[in-house]
């Protein structure tokens, strides 16, 4: 998992396969950010992800929490249609803004 800020964004680069191995140190990495810089918007790029479990969806819910109590939210982008229609039977949809392109959330 890479991060990259971009002003008050930052953007977390997804693995090809997002489950419980590769979710485990996002919730500490992400508070760890939050420590050092101003942080109001988490975009997840989800281009290279070619596999997710409950546990990547569990990932995603759960900083989208942690972005409520600090007045942010969350942003995701380049999902392939099979995670996409995950992610909205999950309800993601209706909590985040889902785009194709890094460009479109970065607008947002």
């Amino acid at each position: 998992m890479e991060y990259e800020l971009n002003g008050v964004n930052l953007i977390v680069h997804l693995p090809g396969e997002l489950d419980h191995h590769s979710v485990r140190t996002l919730p500490q990495d992400i508070e760890l950010l939050f420590g050092e810089y101003e942080i109001r918007r988490i975009i997840f790029d989800f281009s290279a992800v070619t596999f997710m479990d409950s546990s990547g969806i569990g990932a995603v819910l759960g900083r989208y929490k942690r972005m409520c109590e600090r007045d942010g939210d969350i942003t995701l982008y380049g999902m392939n249609r099979r995670t996409r229609k995950l992610l909205e039977m999950a309800g993601v949809g209706k909590l985040a803004a889902m785009y194709e392109k890094k460009e479109e959330a970065l607008k947002r």
